[in-house]
């Protein structure tokens, strides 16, 4: 968001690189230090250490690597959960990609709108999903991440998803643009939406999966598209005029 502000800021990326790089170092710090905090706080009781493994399905931490030789005792369980955020998602859908597709009439990468959908369809078509049906493999829908490519590929199927996660990488390309060098305030609102999408790839569908991000996702995208369809027009009529 900073370098959306003031783009230029990239033109003399070389000349900064020392001050680019401690600014990542002391924020790799930071992160890490707040990831762990989280970790405690979640259990609400700061004695209970991070796990080093996924007992259902057998998943541990490699304490003889590198990395983990050299970290503390005392923060090895936190690197490993923090590294498992970013990772144990690919197994998700590892175990996904051996399930046959199902349809599920577009409501199956959300819980938000399987929710709604509820009323129309009986049973549930949650259970349909990718991610509910390798429950049966031990790895649970709500506790475990899948990666955001399970939950698209339930109404898209994974071919689609390809096409699906283009089609956000030319969306993000042209909001990036609006922000930087149109100040299309409609861009602004949604790019810090799209960056959580896209953060969020390893673990989930983090944006359209909840109503508080998904009303708004879908509101100011619309907005935006708008927008940008106004402004075509009005170029178009200029240089036709």
């Amino acid at each position: 968001m900073l370098v959306a502000r003031k783009p230029a800021v990239l033109l003399n990326i070389t000349r900064n690189m020392v001050r680019i790089g401690l600014i990542t170092i002391i924020g790799a710090v930071a992160l890490f230090a707040f990831f762990s905090l989280g970790m405690f706080g979640r259990s609400g009781s700061g004695s209970v250490q991070p796990s080093l493994s996924i007992p259902q399905v057998g998943i541990e931490a490699d304490l003889d690597s590198p990395i983990m030789r050299i970290v503390p005792p005392g923060l090895q369980g936190s690197l490993a959960m923090f590294v498992s955020y970013f990772t144990q998602g690919y197994y998700g859908l590892s175990l996904s990609l051996k399930e046959p597709f199902v349809f599920c009439y577009g409501v199956g990468n959300s819980y938000f709108l399987e929710g709604l959908s509820r009323h129309l369809f009986n049973p549930p078509i949650y259970a349909d999903t990718y991610p509910a049906r390798i429950e049966a493999s031990g790895w649970d829908s709500h506790g475990n991440w899948h990666s955001i490519y399970p939950w698209i590929a339930s109404d898209l199927s994974f071919p689609g998803t390809i096409v699906f996660m283009f089609l956000l990488g030319r969306v993000f390309a042209l909001v990036w643009i609006d922000v930087a060098f149109c100040r299309n305030p409609w861009a602004v609102c949604l790019l810090p939406l799209l960056l959580t999408m896209l953060f969020y790839v390893p673990a989930n569908n983090q944006v359209l999966a909840f109503p508080q991000a998904a009303m708004p996702f879908y509101v100011i995208l619309a907005l935006w598209a708008f927008s940008r369809a106004r402004g075509y027009a009005k170029r178009r009529a200029i240089l036709t005029s």
